[in-house]
């Protein structure tokens, strides 16, 4: 294999060519985009000079379909070490799933979505601006979504770098939950 250096990107010609891949770069959807990029590592300027069009553009298809560096990265090592991440993210699975889970994952939850973001500068400053109000939801928002995008995916590996792992994980010093359900049953009931 021959490396070529591009910049910030190195470049390992790879067992694929191009033909097997859309002529147009317009016409290179997302799977195909995601096969060039994760499985077969083309760097930015190699397609770009593949398909005669700008690093900028390339760049832009890559944040179109969330093709961060540090995403290309992280399936490249999930795909590289299968075996071991698999059984990595069943171990932890068993942490995350059950029922008997829920008090110390709503305390993770909590402390990794609320606790240790900008609320708590902002609740050492006794100050809430409607600046604030907006960056706190915003904050939670993305946090929220990665937690549940990662539960959904049973990528268990990510959660325990997220949240960590019983009996270690944030919060496990805090009083139990008292979940509520009334507001949402009396919804669901009609009244």
């Amino acid at each position: 294999m021959e490396r070529m250096d591009f910049g910030n990107d190195t470049y390992v010609e790879p067992k694929v060519v191009m033909s097997d891949f859309p002529a147009s770069f317009d016409d290179l959807g997302k799977e195909n985009f995601w096969k060039v990029c994760v499985e077969h590592c083309f760097p930015d300027a190699i397609l770009a000079s593949h398909y005669g069009v700008p690093v900028s553009r390339v760049r832009k298809k890559r944040k179109d379909h969330n093709l961060t560096q540090s995403t290309i990265i992280y399936e490249r090592v999930k795909s590289n070490y299968r075996e071991q991440y698999d059984a990595d993210n069943e171990r932890l699975r068993e942490k995350f799933v059950g029922e008997g889970n829920v008090e110390w994952l709503s305390k993770a939850i909590t402390h990794y979505a609320f606790r240790n973001g900008p609320i708590e500068d902002m609740h050492q400053a006794k100050q809430f601006s409607q600046s604030d109000m907006k960056t706190l939801n915003k904050f939670m928002v993305d946090r929220i979504a990665e937690i549940l995008l990662c539960y959904d995916a049973e990528d268990f590996l990510r959660l325990s770098k997220m949240l960590g792992v019983p009996p270690y994980a944030y919060g496990a010093d805090w009083d139990a939950p008292n979940p509520d359900f009334s507001k949402i049953d009396k919804a669901l009931a009609g009244k």
